[in-house]
């Protein structure tokens, strides 16, 4: 039998697509949600998801147990899904403004 250890993104990526899964039963819309990759407080790679709302983006995020607006969570945003195409987008990294500009 092999054991294969998963870095704690892919663990976090996993989550994230369960729980896009899961809402998506719910009944909220697909094109709500994003995977998002961010780098956390130690410095690793870390999957979070971006849900879209009227009150402005929120952070749903396995380390936390609070779902918050994504100018409250302190991590350093690098790419999200597309909204157009099975792409990722990389985002600024100069300044948060520039980046939700992009995410909209």
């Amino acid at each position: 039998m092999s054991l294969s250890v998963r870095s704690s993104s892919e663990r976090s990526e996993d989550y994230q697509l369960l729980k896009r899964k899961l809402l998506v039963e719910a009944g909220l819309p697909r094109r709500a949600m994003r995977m998002t990759v961010v780098i956390d407080h130690i410095d690793e790679g870390h999957a979070v998801l971006t849900v879209r709302t009227d009150a402005g983006a929120l952070i749903l995020d396995n380390k936390v147990d609070a779902v918050l607006p994504w100018h409250e969570v302190k991590y350093e945003f690098i790419k999200r899904e597309s909204a157009r195409s099975a792409e990722w987008l990389f985002l600024e990294r100069e300044g948060r403004t520039e980046m939700i500009a992009m995410a909209r």
